[in-house]
């Protein structure tokens, strides 16, 4: 078990590679308010992650699962970057907001300097989650208490990919709305994603308690 464990992370690792271009990405065109290209290719992508993680698993097993899993992403980076570049050839290297190509160095430093704290707490906050799974697997009834981690995890990420959506979206609807001068509007805007955080929160607490003991 350790080593089928061993062996899918190394070859989960490009998935780091991968990961690293397509949040650029997508950050970069959401900011615009475009997000039919995002939409369009990761429809595309799960479409063919199933006929992929079919045949690689049935090639190569387990590893087969973690290259299909970078390889779907791999198609949604490869599409959103074949569609920014021929969006920056069509406009001359000039968007509306201002193209990728017309950034300078000293813009590129700043946003660098964001990054690094970025990176480090999304970071720190999953590998909480990593940390937890092996300290509840040094428990006495380990695979009892693994199983119940296992559940509340998964149930954790489908209420944390709500509120990554709600929040990208409330994200770039403020930061719009602050570029167009409109501060009474971004002021609405966060109030609402608030709420509407608040209420997806006591939602999923809600569906927790109700399912504990099924």
């Amino acid at each position: 078990m350790i080593d089928m464990a061993k062996s899918y992370l190394i070859y989960l690792l490009p998935e780091l590679l991968v990961i690293s271009s397509f949040c650029p990405l997508k950050a970069y065109l959401s900011a615009q308010g475009i997000t039919i290209p995002i939409m369009m290719s990761s429809t595309i992508a799960v479409a063919l992650h199933i006929p992929i993680n079919i045949f690689l698993s049935k090639a190569r097993g387990i590893q087969g699962v973690a290259m299909a899993l970078w390889a779907s992403d791999l198609i949604v980076t490869a599409l959103l970057a074949i569609y920014v570049v021929v969006m920056e050839v069509r406009k001359g290297g000039t968007w509306k907001e201002g193209g990728w190509c017309e950034q300078g160095i000293k813009d590129w430093g700043a946003l660098l300097r964001l990054c690094g704290p970025c990176c480090l707490t999304t970071c720190l906050e999953w590998w909480c989650y990593e940390i937890h799974v092996l300290l509840t697997g040094r428990l006495p009834t380990a695979k009892q208490a693994v199983g119940v981690l296992a559940i509340v995890l998964n149930f954790d990420y489908l209420l944390y990919s709500i509120m990554l959506s709600l929040s990208v979206c409330a994200s770039t609807r403020v930061s719009n709305e602050l570029g167009a001068n409109q501060p009474r509007a971004a002021h609405l805007s966060a109030y609402v994603s608030l709420g509407a955080a608040a209420i997806s929160g006591c939602v999923g607490a809600i569906v927790m308690v109700g399912a504990r003991g099924w």
